[in-house]
């Protein structure tokens, strides 16, 4: 049996419109599609951001703390855990692991900052670039 084919291009968009809004359930599917990808686009961007941020945070506190290493410090700055922050990434805040660095000796003011992780924490355009060059091809 041989079948009858039309073919809709550009011009036919009204067409597939009106025959699409006629019967709804014929959208459904493309519906569920796109709202399956959206959730995976959103993890994607989540898990890549998280960990292309804390794979930064990582390499600037080894610039100032040098490698991690078991045993007493070796210099006057060293690892001291890490701990959970949030930052902006365009329109979502994200919660990242940052390492924390310190001074040797006592009082208050140990805790080296690690300029990024604050830039990012508090600036929302920083946070917007950095997910444009996650996306970028």
């Amino acid at each position: 049996m041989r079948r009858n084919y039309h073919i809709l291009g550009k011009d036919h968009t009204e067409e597939l419109s009106e025959y699409l809004s006629r019967d709804g359930q014929l959208l459904l599917p493309l519906v569920e599609l796109l709202e399956t990808a959206e959730i995976a686009v959103d993890e994607l961007i989540d898990i890549a951001g998280r960990s292309t941020i804390e794979a930064v945070l990582k390499i600037l506190a080894q610039g100032v703390a040098g490698a991690k290493h078991q045993g007493k410090r070796r210099g006057k700055v060293g690892w001291h855990r890490s701990q959970t922050g949030v930052v902006s990434l365009s329109d979502r805040k994200l919660m990242v692991k940052r390492p924390r660095i310190r001074r040797k000796g006592k009082g208050l003011d140990r805790e080296v900052t690690i300029l990024a992780y604050e830039s990012m924490r508090t600036n929302e355009s920083l946070g917007s670039r950095v997910l444009d060059i996650l996306l970028a091809e």
